[in-house]
């Protein structure tokens, strides 16, 4: 069970964070869908805290997620992910017809970040962290990384690694087709340890135990009804569960290794993929503080120790 209680900190803990050197340490950001309430959760606490990472890297929801913690709105994803998931006008059924998308991602990022809950582009445009979304090729089954900046429109590749298979048509960045980045790569660790990072904070929507079952059917059948013209993609989507199960195996390793902390949820989150009960995705956010909150001064430790 997650401890929910509150630390608080005087001026000899802000003087330690003011002297912590974050730029050599990543953070990751798994996926999760709606699971990405309790991911919510631990990046207001270290907003709060005014942790602020220079080299984010996330996939899926975490990527998602991810916009507030450059824009510096505590709050603002946890209203996404809770209020928002009841919104017809963000997430419909009727869309799979005529947007071909469960999600309206032109709304989110449109009506609902300028006027409906405001994002602060601002803030966002002159964040100096360096942000990498990860997305899955259509064409080469293989990740595909786009970084804030370098990309004429980042939104449009958040849309892609936001993009469920069953529940999305590619969505193009540039002339890439892509999709939920979490295919390829499950837990984005690897990126990080590609651009030369040897200590990670990574967030993860899955308690440690969790392993996907092998024997589970796979439904290739729909895969290739949606997806026929770009078989590398079928091939990436049904070796998902192999690959999560290694990227759990290896983030365990780093873990030993002490380069990763990690921060997940103690028990099994429990939601349907598109949960829209404001109550239990409030829940899952809550845990989210808590766990991050407990492991407060072990995060402040780790990044000191660099």
């Amino acid at each position: 069970m997650e401890i929910f209680s509150i630390f608080l900190y005087g001026p000899a803990d802000i003087q330690l964070i003011e002297h912590m050197n974050i730029k050599k340490v990543a953070l990751v950001l798994q996926g999760g869908a709606v699971r990405g309430a309790f991911t919510a959760g631990v990046l207001d606490v270290l907003m709060e805290n005014d942790l602020y990472f220079q080299y984010v890297v996330g996939v899926s929801a975490g990527a998602l997620i991810s916009l507030s913690y450059l824009s510096k709105q505590i709050g603002r994803s946890r209203s996404v992910v809770v209020d928002f998931m009841a919104d017809k006008k963000f997430v419909n059924p009727r869309f799979l017809l005529t947007k071909r998308s469960l999600f309206d991602f032109d709304y989110l990022f449109g009506d609902m970040a300028t006027k409906i809950l405001p994002f602060d582009f601002d803030t966002y445009e002159k964040s100096p962290i360096k942000f990498v979304v990860g997305t899955t090729s259509c064409h080469s089954g293989q990740p595909l990384y786009f970084i804030k900046d370098e990309t004429p429109d980042f939104f449009k590749a958040i849309a892609a690694s936001s993009s469920l298979p069953f529940f999305s048509a590619p969505v193009f960045v540039g002339e890439e087709p892509c999709l939920d980045g979490g295919i390829a790569t499950p837990i984005p660790f690897q990126k990080a340890l590609d651009d030369g990072y040897k200590k990670m904070i990574v967030i993860t929507t899955r308690d440690k135990n969790y392993r996907k079952d092998l024997d589970k059917p796979q439904h290739k059948n729909g895969l290739k009804a949606l997806y026929g013209k770009y078989p590398k993609f079928i091939e990436a989507a049904l070796e998902y569960p192999r690959r999560y199960n290694q990227d759990a195996a290896r983030l365990e390793e780093l873990e030993n290794l002490g380069m990763a902390f990690v921060v997940r949820p103690r028990l099994p989150i429990t939601l349907k993929r598109t949960e829209k009960d404001r109550a239990e995705l409030a829940k899952v956010y809550e845990r989210g503080r808590a766990v991050a909150t407990e492991l407060l001064p072990k995060i402040k430790e780790y990044i000191k120790n660099e």
